[in-house]
């Protein structure tokens, strides 16, 4: 990434972001057959903690889900430094939804997706290398845990960014119960 500014990568990351998303959510509510080709052969899919490697196995899995209805609230990107990936444009996508499947409530997810850019001699394609889907389900978790969840997120974060030290730890809402 040294010979092109900062700014022009978070610019073609966004712009990637963009499309990607348009094309994946599409894809997956409308067209799900085709939607493993989105994913390089070697792409893993952690789908709510169970991974799923390969095209074959993908698009297996996709075919058995039921049909959807996927809304998307929040949509973030950012480029993965050279040094993570060495010679490969990558970026990170992170995305915030909600989404019905047939028979079922419609239900809050987080999904992370890592994309590398596949250059061909006509064009660059955006592959999935990795991808993590998570049901959100913050119905389950009381007033009192969330507002506990909440202090102790401020709190850490707050204590890494002045100075004070603090520490690198992350807690899942999963873990609350434990508190």
């Amino acid at each position: 990434m040294a010979s092109v500014d900062f700014k022009t990568y978070v610019d073609q990351a966004c712009r990637a972001a963009e499309e990607f998303v348009n094309v994946y959510y599409t894809t997956m509510d409308k067209r799900r057959r085709l939607l493993s080709r989105l994913y390089m052969g070697t792409a893993t899919l952690v789908w709510n903690g169970n991974a799923v490697t390969g095209q074959e196995a993908l698009n297996e899995f996709f075919e058995m889900l039921p049909s959807s209805e996927f809304q998307i609230n929040v949509v973030d990107c950012q480029p993965v430094h050279d040094e993570a990936t060495p010679s490969q444009t990558t970026v990170l996508v992170v995305i915030c939804g909600s989404v019905k499947f047939e028979g079922n409530k419609q239900r809050d997810f987080n999904q992370n997706f890592i994309l590398t850019a596949q250059a061909s001699p006509t064009n660059t394609v955006w592959k999935i290398a990795s991808d993590c889907f998570r049901f959100q389900d913050w119905a389950s978790y009381s007033d009192e845990d969330m507002a506990l969840a909440s202090r102790i997120l401020i709190f850490n974060y707050r204590d890494q960014h002045s100075g004070k030290g603090g520490t690198d730890t992350c807690m899942w809402l999963s873990d609350l119960p434990n508190i």
